[in-house]
């Protein structure tokens, strides 16, 4: 249902449809404002208006200032399955120049948005300083200044009683952001929600308003407290001309500000054109796909090297900055932490051998993978002794203890790994509290940040993850229900904060947040097969697109999926707006790729493949990178920490490929490699035997997987490739009688490191340790119950 009627005795014009009703208000002879009502289920909410329904200021022959708002006094309705409503006004300024203004509104039926398109012509040549598109007061005549929610992405993510444009996240003389150059707005979608009504703007910051130039602007305020007469509401709105080109970022009040002229050409149209979008939702975030329907899945940025290559090149990276004495890597250029072992970077290496067939190179790899390997391990408990105190902050750090377990199913040394992993386990349990969070415990140096002793999503994500990580692997009962405590706890929470704290505030938006609360949901998800879980891994998925850029500006090669770090400041001193930082987005991917596999709610998979992709763009391959600089040697193999976007300048400080926050694929070359088809973390099935819950991870993977209750043995397939060897844990058995390969008995053994084929039985733990060769595909296994 869509319909556009006239009141006959008022006059007022109502455009409606099943969601949303806008209300044009008829005043003596013209329209002034509409107001915008949203339909919850059972009645209508008025959220907003838009009053005037447009401003013009212009520069006179005597270069005097004129503004005037533009009230239409004639209109046209269209109706039929999409009703359209235009309005037109005439007006002469000063010196005789007529202005002709037309708006129209389209609405379609059963959608939750309204095209809006206002355009404006001038008989003769005039200067133009300001023309409104729509201006909409949010909140005005109904919740005032409330809100739940209010999102600018690339800048704003503000909860209830927060400011935009404040001092939270960053010094005062960066914190203004109400008027942003466009390059810092990652999904042109801004909108503010209150108890689950939203009303917000969409556009397409490419759209040439005059023909010629790009980049409507756009304001910003929650609450408004950048107009003079301060109001009880919410102000989103955009305008032309552009920022930065005739007006100046963040200047002055919402109206006349441009700096400088921009010259209208007589009878040559000026034109805006926005979504204007209304409606009832329960999970507010969830707005932001409706900038994927208007305009569509952004492309995935075009690469002069492909993937496979690029991982060719990473990998020679590694083997080239290996210190062999050492047993460590290069992990920066310049080498600001040091060279260590990374059980990541193991993992990626041995990863990439499987797909080797020179044996002397697969070797290589190997014995690179091996060494870095047993020397991470033999420091592995080097963070223990700090683990219960004031002086340890990030529990990103010890991530890679929990990384060994995806390796050794590869590699081998599986005690040695599990006993590494349960023992941060332990850690993780006696730092939590009792309802489930983990808190803020800053040194001197950090209090800055935030208080002691507060939480926030990112300092439980991370060991909520871990935590049900290991369950998964060892099935550990207290690590479950401490990881599902955590999960409960965090769940609560509404924004991704907290993630980065070695440098930035707690509070401060943050889209690893995101990428870490959805990896621990869906690690819950998978061990219960509670769908609760996997909605709230979708919830986090929303709330980390506001960080990814959706287009890409006319002169920037490098812009489109693009990740902003954070909506602040490291130490409050550097702001990250306009600043792509794109390990943090590679975190987001690699949570959105394991997402895809359970939900299809967005196209997850091609938002990942996108960041991949522009991370790949950034990666020194021998390829030219910005449009004026070729990168030294020394860099090839290596990514910018930063790349700025306004200038089009990389940061100084570059990463490894495989560097970044300690989970499997929080990095560039753990995303390629998953881009490509190669699996980086361990394949996972779980089984019901009896009335016992088995978990079964391989580093193959796992097919079929079934338990004869009859016969009393499970069975399942594993893939790898042909002449390889695998691991397996099954967790939650008793001692088998006997395991089967393809039917043929494999031994019991007491030592599957050194043994070619086997398994053993881990009593302690209630663990099977099964180490298989492949000689044929798929490979079946049978496990024989007493």
């Amino acid at each position: 249902m869509v319909s556009c009627k006239v009141n006959d005795e008022t006059g007022d014009i109502t455009l409606e449809n099943e969601h949303l009703r806008f209300i044009f208000k008829k005043s003596e002879i013209s329209y002034k404002e509409f107001m915008i009502y949203v339909h919850n289920g059972s009645e209508w909410y008025k959220v907003g208006l838009c009053s005037p329904i447009a401003r013009f200021t212009y520069k006179s022959n005597a270069l005097m200032n004129y503004s005037k708002n533009i009230n239409p006094t004639s209109y046209k309705i269209n109706e039929g399955d999409n009703a359209t409503l235009e309005l037109y006004s005439k007006e002469v300024d000063v010196d005789g120049v007529e202005w002709n203004f037309q708006f129209k509104f389209s609405l379609k039926p059963n959608e939750r948005r309204v095209l809006a398109k206002y355009a404006v012509t001038a008989s003769k040549s005039r200067q133009l300083l300001f023309f409104s598109g729509p201006f909409l007061y949010v909140g005005e005549g109904s919740f005032g200044a409330n809100k739940d929610l209010a999102i600018f992405p690339g800048l704003e993510y503000l909860l209830s009683n927060e400011r935009s444009s404040s001092k939270n996240d960053v010094a005062e003389v960066h914190m203004h952001r109400f008027l942003p150059h466009p390059y810092k707005i990652t999904l042109p979608l801004m909108f503010v929600s209150y108890k689950g009504y939203v009303l917000g703007l969409a556009w397409n910051p490419l759209y040439k308003w005059d023909g010629r130039n790009a980049y409507i602007s756009a304001i910003f305020a929650s609450p408004n407290w950048v107009e003079m007469k301060k109001k009880e509401n919410h102000l989103l709105g955009l305008f032309v001309p552009s920022v930065p080109k005739w007006i100046n970022e963040n200047c002055g009040g919402p109206y006349g500000y441009a700096y400088k002229s921009y010259f209208m050409e007589p009878n040559h149209p000026v034109n805006i054109e926005a979504w204007i979008i209304a409606g009832f939702f329960e999970e507010p975030i969830q707005v932001l796909k409706q900038w994927f329907e208007i305009y569509g899945i952004p492309e995935i940025p075009a690469t002069s090297i492909k993937p496979e290559k690029a991982i060719e090149i990473s990998v020679q990276t590694y083997l080239d900055r290996f210190d062999s004495e050492k047993h460590v890597f290069s992990q920066n250029v310049p080498e600001s932490w040091g060279p260590h072992a990374s059980p990541l970077t193991s993992l990626q290496l041995w990863i990439h051998s499987l797909s080797v067939n020179n044996p002397h190179y697969k070797n290589k790899l190997r014995e690179v993978a091996i060494k870095a390997m047993r020397k991470f391990l033999s420091t592995a408990d080097s963070f223990i002794p700090y683990a219960n105190g004031v002086k340890y902050r990030w529990w990103t750090e010890i991530g890679s203890r929990f990384i060994l377990l995806d390796l050794s199913l590869h590699a081998g040394l599986i005690e040695e790994c599990l006993k590494v992993a349960g023992d941060y386990a332990k850690v993780f349990i006696a730092n939590q509290r009792p309802d489930g969070s983990f808190g803020f415990l800053p040194d001197e140096s950090h209090k800055i940040l935030g208080e002691a002793g507060d939480t926030a999503v990112g300092l439980c994500a991370f060991p909520a993850y871990n935590l049900l990580k290991y369950a998964r692997f060892t099935g550990d009962q207290k690590s479950l229900e401490a990881g599902l405590k955590a999960l409960n706890f965090m769940n609560t929470l509404k924004r991704p904060e907290g993630s980065q704290t070695w440098e930035c505030p707690l509070h401060t938006p943050d889209i690893v947040a995101s990428a870490q609360a959805i990896l621990a949901n869906l690690e819950a998800f998978k061990i219960t097969g509670n769908d609760e879980y996997l909605s709230k891994a979708v919830f986090w998925a929303y709330t980390g697109l506001p960080f990814i850029y959706t287009w890409g500006a006319l002169d920037r090669r490098i812009m489109k999926y693009g990740s902003i770090p954070v909506f602040g400041s490291t130490f409050y001193l550097h702001p990250w707006f306009g600043q792509i930082v794109q390990w943090c987005g590679l975190e987001y991917a690699y949570s959105l790729r394991l997402l895809s596999d359970y939900d299809d709610s967005l196209p997850w998979k091609t938002f990942a493949d996108g960041i991949t992709m522009c991370g790949l763009q950034q990666q020194a391959a021998g390829i030219r990178m910005c449009e004026e600089n070729v990168l030294d040697e020394k860099y090839r193999g290596y990514y910018p920490d930063s790349y700025d976007v306004i200038n089009n300048v990389f940061s100084s400080y570059w990463l490894a490929p495989g560097n970044g926050p300690e989970i499997p694929g929080g990095n560039l070359l753990s995303n390629l490699m998953m881009l490509t088809g190669k699996n980086v973390e361990a394949s996972f099935s779980i089984l019901n035997v009896g009335k016992k819950k088995v978990y079964i991870n391989s580093s193959a993977i796992i097919q079929d997987p079934k338990f004869d209750a009859e016969k009393k043995y499970l069975t399942f397939k594993l893939n790898y490739p042909i002449n390889e060897t695998s691991f397996s844990i099954i967790a939650g058995l008793q001692k088998p009688e006997k395991v089967t390969r393809n039917g043929v008995e494999i031994a019991e053994v007491s030592n599957i490191d050194v043994a070619d084929e086997g398994w053993k039985y881990l009593p302690e733990q209630a663990l099977l340790l099964i180490k298989s060769q492949h000689l044929s595909a798929p490979t079946l296994i049978k496990v024989f119950l007493t």
